[in-house]
């Protein structure tokens, strides 16, 4: 179940995953309720440095972008399969510099209730 509901930002939270290795398909609905959108952000930046790098394509992908301004506020990329709680990446991955986080549980267990994330794992 995705929430949806009216923000008063003009930002909206997009979850997808890669469908081939230049493709994601984001889900159709886009989540705009502000609360939200507002605990990933936060549940995100507060995650601390990983101890490694992931390898392969990220499972997740979630963009908050402000459709006011059309500008993208957040680009986050998730592995889910690394074992452990999952690593993510802020950023674009074809930055040159990048730096990995790694999600405590409870944190992990946030972010899947708050974006119903089940079919992408």
């Amino acid at each position: 179940m995705l929430l949806i509901g009216c923000s008063t930002t003009g930002e909206t939270l997009a979850v997808g995953s890669y469908k081939d290795s230049n493709t994601i398909a984001f889900h159709d609905e886009e989540i705009s309720e502000e609360k939200v959108i507002d605990e990933v952000k936060g549940v995100v930046n507060a995650s601390d440095e990983a101890t490694e790098s992931p390898d392969g394509t990220p499972n997740i992908v979630i963009h908050v972008n402000d459709r006011q301004d059309s500008t993208m506020v957040m680009s986050i990329y998730l592995w889910t399969d690394s074992g452990s709680t999952p690593i993510l990446l802020r950023g674009h991955l074809t930055d040159s510099e990048k730096q990995f986080y790694q999600l405590s549980e409870e944190s992990w267990f946030e972010i899947k209730e708050l974006l119903d994330l089940e079919e992408y794992l």
